[in-house]
C-alpha cells in the first residue's frame, strides 16, 4: 500500500475520519484491506460530496497532489491517516440454511 505523500497542503490530508463502527460488537463487522484495481483517470468529482467533508471543489479539481491522491483512494492503493476498512455483516437464510456471515458484496467503509 502507497503512503499518503505528507504533504500539509495536500487537502485531503486534512480530514478528520471516525470510525464508529468499530465500537459495535465485531459480530456486525471484520476489518477488509481494499484491493487494488486500477483506476486510468477521474472523469467528474462532485461537488456535492466535496462540500459534505468541507472540502474546496476549485482546489481538488485542479490541485495535482489532491487529484493524485484521490485517485489512489478509489484505486485501493492508499489509506488516509485514520482510516480502518472494515465490512459490514449480515445474516441471513441462503439456499435453505442459516449463514451468520452471508456478506453483500457492498464496498468497504473507510471512515466517516
Amino acid at each position: 500500500m502507497l503512503e499518503l505523500p505528507d504533504k500539509q497542503d495536500n487537502p485531503w490530508a486534512v480530514l478528520s475520519i471516525a470510525n464508529a463502527w468499530k465500537s459495535l460488537p465485531p459480530m456486525l463487522w471484520s476489518a477488509q484491506a481494499p484491493e487494488w484495481s486500477p483506476v486510468e483517470e477521474l472523469i467528474d468529482i462532485s461537488p456535492m460530496a466535496l462540500r459534505l467533508l468541507q472540502l474546496d471543489v476549485q482546489q481538488l479539481r485542479t490541485h495535482v497532489e489532491g487529484v493524485s491522491t484521490l485517485k489512489n483512494l478509489h484505486s485501493g492503493s492508499i489509506l488516509l491517516p485514520g482510516m480502518s476498512p472494515l465490512a459490514q455483516k449480515y445474516a441471513g437464510h441462503r439456499h435453505g440454511v442459516f449463514n451468520d456471515r452471508i456478506g453483500d458484496a457492498r464496498s468497504l467503509l473507510l471512515g466517516e
